[in-house]
């Protein structure tokens, strides 16, 4: 096991850290510039280290050749990034590893491995994973790009090959639209080699977690969902899925446990699909690193998935096998975040009171306390609150008497659109696949338009369900209810 762990990750998962670490009897030391030297991780670490030599710059926690110079002097063996951009950066694994410390997630062989979404399409099908129809390889050009979608038949999604989170895939649903989405794409940061795949319609994301060990073995934990989405970002996931059936579940799960042991994950590994109206479903992606939706597989799992990471980290195996793992109940995880509710800006500023939630099947991950500066963009989300019981209507409110009780004083937060979305009827019916776009806030009352669910749609268009909503995408463009930006589509009457 570890000494000394170096955390770099910042928020919430930087104090989760900390906490699994004194449970292993592992030294922490909490790196920091002039912004957050007040941070309740450096309060709580048994070390600290200013990185930032007095620097106000909160980005100075991505600088890998800062953090291994923390690393070195305070003599730690392993470093944790989090869940953020380090922890996809390969080089800084690599570096790790010429100086002897270990980085906590996937090796670089994984990373790169994974990096390329062709390539990775190509190992799951090897795998035995269904896998969306698709172009075989990258599209060099807009005339390649017309072949694969001729042959594949519209509506077609453009997507990088590089494997990048924050990329929001291109939906084209006629011919003509293709070539001036293909080459918007590829002149964009996110472009490069594209390649294309079959647009599935009405579709939900689910997501396995998997645990796997070096020595080739792996178990699942269940299924997430999210089922809210709001300005580019999940506010909402769940566990288990509402609508899948048990023979769905079982072959999900166990594809997932394949899927990563072909890629050669160690540690906690997210095995994404897409899920049509049919209870089809088809490999997605993967993510190699601790999610932040991890409390509610927690929840239903009663296993430690940041202790795990560090142990399996470490060359330990797995102490338990699939027969041993019971889930239970429904659990439910809300992102709290900073937002001014009235112009829907980012707001900044200091917390004046923090009352957590509390109470049976309740839990708060988060960094913050009263008195505390919250600044963005680059600070993570505040808190996420997390709840289980026996089923989903208990677990919704459940959550909604948790939200209640919350309080943060001083800064405009999430908890109003939350609370507006969790009491709303369609969402509390048999389904969790709503997706909210976007929310106005006339005179500071939250309103949403749930957009729909698998077999709700049609070709699209949203459903009226509240008042208020405005659909959010640049010029020409529009959001499709599961978050992809979609050409050529109109936008539907009376949105902006």
């Amino acid at each position: 096991m570890f000494r000394k762990m170096l955390i770099a990750g910042r928020g919430g998962i930087a104090v989760r850290v900390l906490h699994a670490c004194r449970e292993l009897g592992i030294g922490t030391v909490a790196v920091h510039g002039r912004s957050d030297v007040g941070s309740r991780t450096v309060r709580l670490a048994d070390e600290s280290f200013d990185i930032g030599r007095a620097q106000a710059d909160p980005r100075i926690h991505l600088q890998i050749p800062a953090l291994i110079t923390a690393a070195v002097v305070t003599g730690t063996d392993a470093i944790h990034p989090g869940y953020g951009t380090l922890s996809l950066a390969p080089s800084l694994a690599e570096i790790c590893a010429d100086y002897g410390i270990t980085c906590i997630g996937p090796g670089p062989d994984v990373m790169d491995r994974l990096g390329s979404r062709v390539q990775t399409r190509r190992l799951m099908r090897d795998a035995g994973l269904p896998i969306v129809p698709g172009s075989e390889g990258v599209l060099p050009s807009f005339r390649e790009a017309g072949t694969a979608a001729r042959r594949l038949g519209y509506p077609i999604v453009l997507k990088p090959d590089a494997d990048r989170d924050e990329f929001r895939p291109v939906v084209v649903r006629r011919s003509e639209d293709l070539e001036d989405a293909y080459e918007a794409l590829r002149r964009s940061s996110w472009g490069g080699s594209l390649y294309l795949e079959k647009f599935i319609e009405s579709h939900c994301r689910v997501e396995v977690q998997v645990l796997c060990d070096s020595s080739g073995h792996g178990v699942h934990l269940g299924e997430r969902v999210y089922s809210l989405r709001w300005r580019d970002r999940w506010l909402i996931a769940e566990s288990p899925s509402a609508h899948m059936g048990p023979d769905s579940r079982q072959a999900m799960c166990d594809l997932a446990v394949r899927g990563a042991l072909a890629a050669g994950c160690s540690g906690p590994c997210a095995v994404e699909f897409i899920l049509d109206s049919n209870d089809n479903f088809y490999f997605a992606g993967m993510g190699t690193r601790i999610q932040a939706e991890h409390p509610i597989t927690e929840m239903a799992s009663g296993i430690d998935l940041v202790r795990e990471q560090i142990r399996l980290a470490a060359g330990e195996r797995l102490q338990f096998a699939q027969e041993d793992i019971r889930l239970q109940g429904h659990a439910i995880g809300c992102r709290i975040e900073v937002e001014d509710s009235k112009a829907l800006a980012a707001d900044r500023g200091v917390i004046r009171t923090f009352i957590p939630a509390s109470g049976p099947g309740t839990r708060v991950d988060t960094y913050i306390y009263s008195g505390c500066t919250v600044s963005l963009p680059y600070d993570p989300p505040l808190a996420t609150v997390s709840v289980s019981a026996e089923d989903r209507r208990g677990a919704i409110d459940r959550m909604l008497y948790a939200l209640s009780e919350m309080a943060i004083e001083g800064i405009e937060t999430t908890i109003p659109l939350l609370r507006c979305a969790l009491s709303h009827p369609a969402f509390r019916g048999d389904s969790e696949t709503h997706h909210v776009v976007h929310a106005a806030f006339p005179d500071g009352i939250p309103r949403l338009r749930v957009i729909g669910a698998p077999g709700t749609l049609d070709r699209g268009q949203p459903i009226p369900a509240i008042a208020g909503l405005r659909i959010e995408a640049p010029q020409g463009a529009r959001t499709a209810p599961n978050g992809h930006h979609e050409t050529g589509v109109p936008r539907p009457p009376g949105t902006a």
